[in-house]
Formats: C-alpha cells, sequence, structure tokens
C-alpha cells in the first residue's frame, strides 16, 4: 500500500481517524501511539477522543468510590442487624429461663422476639458477606479507569515523528 500523498513511498500506517495510508512522512502519532494524518477533522477526532476517555475514566472512577461507599455501608448494617439480634435474644432467653423456674408457660412475645433476634442474625450475616463482592467490583472499576491513564514509559519518540496532544 502507498501513502496517499507520497505516491512513490510505501505506507507505514493508516490513520484512525480517515483511513488514509501514510508513510512516515505524514503520519502523526497521538498520546496513546495512534497514527493520525493531521488532517483537521482527524485532529477534532483526537481531540473528541480525548474527552471521551477522560469522561469514561471518571465514570469508572466514581463507580469504583460507589461501590466502596455502598459496602462501607453494607459493613455498618452488618453490624448494626448483629447487635439487634443480640438485644432481641439475650433479654428474651433470660426471661424465658426466669419463666420456666416458676412453671409458668413461655409468653409468645419472648418466642417472637426470640424468632426477630435470630432473622436479625441472619440478615447480619448475609450483609456481612455483600461488601466483599463490592469490593471485588471496586478494584474492577478501578483497573479499568487506570488503562485509561497514560502510562510514563510510553511516551512516543519525538524524533521519530510529531505528536498531537
Amino acid at each position: 500500500m502507498r501513502c496517499q500523498l507520497h505516491l512513490d513511498v510505501e505506507a507505514a500506517a493508516i490513520c484512525v481517524s480517515c483511513g488514509r495510508a501514510l508513510c512516515r512522512d505524514c503520519q502523526k502519532t497521538t498520546r496513546d501511539e495512534r497514527m493520525i494524518c493531521g488532517l483537521p477533522q482527524c485532529t477534532e477526532f483526537v481531540t473528541r477522543q480525548k474527552a471521551v476517555q477522560f469522561a469514561v475514566r471518571q465514570t469508572c472512577a466514581n463507580n469504583a468510590e460507589n461501590q466502596l461507599v455502598m459496602a462501607n455501608l453494607y459493613r455498618r448494617l452488618a453490624l448494626v442487624m448483629y447487635l439487634l439480634g443480640a438485644g432481641l435474644i439475650v433479654p428474651s432467653a433470660v426471661a424465658a429461663a426466669f419463666a420456666t423456674r416458676g412453671f409458668a408457660t413461655l409468653d409468645f412475645g419472648l418466642i417472637l422476639f426470640i424468632m426477630l433476634g435470630v432473622i436479625c442474625l441472619v440478615v447480619g450475616s448475609v450483609f456481612q458477606r455483600v461488601p466483599m463482592k463490592m469490593i471485588a467490583q471496586a478494584r474492577n472499576w478501578e483497573d479499568i479507569s487506570r488503562e485509561f491513564d497514560r502510562p510514563a514509559d510510553s511516551q512516543p519518540n519525538p524524533s521519530e515523528s510529531s505528536s498531537i496532544d
């Protein structure tokens, strides 16, 4: 394939915007090492892509932060449910122990409080497991966000071609 502007030179790259074949003299390298031809519409394409990448990076970072906030909320809810469950079971069990000493029948309310306490403990254990999954999702969002960051060691060599930001 030949360069679009220099028909006697072999093409070294293709413009990511318009698809034209480019020789080494015609190609321009973007920050993320993609090749463009330098036409105004192609330079505009790179600018728009940079804005899209920034928006995606910010969205991923925000999603990671939201996942971490929700994980902390679930941890606190698990603690509240454990305390509520213990607060319902322990006094009800003590009251039931004193009620059976006098050979009185167990009150329906005591049994209900013990059952509600057990339900709170079960819900608390479910709430305790959720944050681990949310933290894993937050790490995934952070990894995706980092993919859009420019690595320090991947800067193009300025002697080979001109750079477009």
